[in-house]
């Protein structure tokens, strides 16, 4: 965006009460350089978004329908036009958004019922393989005109970042899901994982090329392990015994490319 500014918030229409999201792109001296509106189910609600390594921009929020609110979670170009979206089932809704390591995404939410914190990791393209579907958000069709002075409905979000509170009562975690279906961001699978899961010795094997560098991360994208292999492997063998419990990210170059796979330590 070099020295631009994109401003992110949510926008009613007098006498409606379905929100949207708004987009705004100025030039250092704040003219317009274009104008973004979004629609999704009885109304959708921005709370944070990151810029992306290709320009463009992921937004997480909540998604209502009448009853029940949901997350949301859609990416766009750098010209605001959508490229995919997401929403995560659970009367719950996105309140801040991260970008990992691995390209993933990672979410920090709250539950309403009962005001519980959560957090939900995705793949480049959006997808957890937990409680997900396509809401199909949408360009709003009508463009509308900014002022120099914002008033009435519509107000903007500052990104931010999560603050912890340990007071009161201790802080205990519960796994809601644990998926083996999230799609790996690199399609051309260029090696195996066994056992997968796993609770000590992982073996990575590739009939393609020569492995180069192994990296695992952990589900905040902080990477835990590396491995280089000067003259390359065919196979190795890794002790992950040391490993905590959980969802980890294994990536691999070989002298073909590389590609990430999900690997779960019990």
């Amino acid at each position: 965006m070099e020295n631009d500014f994109l401003f992110i918030g949510n926008s009613s229409e007098p006498g409606a009460t379905n929100q949207k999201i708004f987009m705004i792109k100025t030039n250092p001296v704040g003219d317009i350089i274009w104008t973004k509106s979004f629609v999704a189910g009885n109304g959708c609600h921005s709370s944070s978004i990151v810029l992306d390594e290709d320009s463009g921009f992921t937004v997480v929020g909540s998604i209502n329908h009448g009853l029940s609110e949901n997350v949301l979670l859609f990416k766009t170009n750098s010209s605001g036009d959508i490229l995919w979206s997401k929403e995560f089932v659970g009367e719950s809704a996105g309140i801040s958004l991260k970008k990992t390591a691995d390209g993933g995404n990672i979410i920090l939410g709250n539950k309403y019922d009962i005001w519980t914190i959560y957090v939900i990791k995705t793949d480049s393209n959006g997808n957890s393989g937990c409680n997900e579907n396509d809401p199909g958000v949408l360009l709003s069709n009508k463009s509308f005109q900014i002022y120099n002075v914002f008033s009435g409905s519509s107000f903007g979000y500052q990104v931010y970042q999560p603050i912890v509170n340990t007071g009161y009562q201790p802080i205990t975690s519960t796994t809601l899901c644990l998926s083996d279906g999230i799609k790996n961001t690199t399609m051309n699978i260029l090696f195996t994982l066994s056992p997968n899961p796993v609770s000590s010795t992982l073996a990575i094997a590739t009939n393609q090329s020569l492995i180069k560098i192994v990296d695992i991360f952990n589900v905040l994208g902080e990477n835990i392990k590396y491995l280089e292999f000067m003259d390359g492997k065919s196979d190795i063998e890794i002790n992950v015994s040391s490993l905590d419990a959980g969802i980890y990210f294994v990536k691999v170059e070989t002298e073909n490319g590389s590609s990430v796979q999900k690997l779960l330590k019990q």
